[in-house]
């Protein structure tokens, strides 16, 4: 009987630690994703700063003018939520519903054409 159990156990521990490599893996991917999200807030960020002093240095626009077009831009989709409009859109190929963030298609692999802002 004991020959049963320690087979049984065996299995049960090659699981758990399939499980946990799993895991591993997810966590490692998830970093990469995050340290690559930082990046572009980051230069998302320069650039906005960069944007936002040369309005102030060549034009008369004051910083409560730039402040309302910016609420004017973000009330475009019905709610202030300093977001551009919904994340979601279709893939021109194969009509599959995307999230914007993504780069191609999560169906077919076509590179998903993204406004310039």
């Amino acid at each position: 009987m004991s020959f049963f159990w320690n087979i049984f156990q065996s299995q049960q521990i090659d699981h758990a630690n399939s499980k946990a490599e799993n895991a591993n893996i997810k966590i490692n991917q998830s970093k990469r994703d995050i340290r690559h999200l930082e990046d572009k807030i980051d230069a998302l960020a320069v650039v906005t700063h960069a944007l936002w002093e040369l309005l102030e240095e060549n034009t008369t626009l004051s910083k409560n003018d730039i402040e309302k077009k910016i609420e004017e831009i973000d009330l475009r989709d019905g709610k202030l939520d300093r977001k551009l409009s919904s994340n979601i859109t279709h893939c021109e190929e194969c009509g599959h519903k995307l999230n914007k963030r993504h780069s191609n298609c999560f169906w077919c692999g076509a590179a998903i054409n993204k406004p310039i802002i």
